[in-house]
């Protein structure tokens, strides 16, 4: 989980009339492989850069790119289940 540096190209401001800002939507980052990384058990952190393109579904099913920068990240879990 991460806070964004900004809103990204794409989402409108309105907080009240923008449910991806209200609710959160899934995006896409093509530059991070679907496969994680994995070192002695532990999955390790996929965003090394903090600025990344991303894809995702917007308002009214358009579909949207844009670029976002990471502010800070909030929460990474790198344990693995075996």
């Amino acid at each position: 989980m991460v806070q964004l540096d900004g809103v990204p190209d794409g989402v409108s401001n309105e907080v009240t009339d923008d449910m991806l800002l209200r609710y959160g939507t899934e995006v896409e980052i093509h530059s991070i492989p679907g496969a994680p990384d994995i070192v002695g058990g532990e999955i390790q952190d996929p965003l090394k850069k903090n600025k990344f393109d991303i894809a995702f579904v917007g308002n009214n099913g358009k579909e949207v790119t844009s670029t976002v920068k990471i502010a800070r990240k909030i929460w990474f879990a790198g344990t693995t289940g075996n």
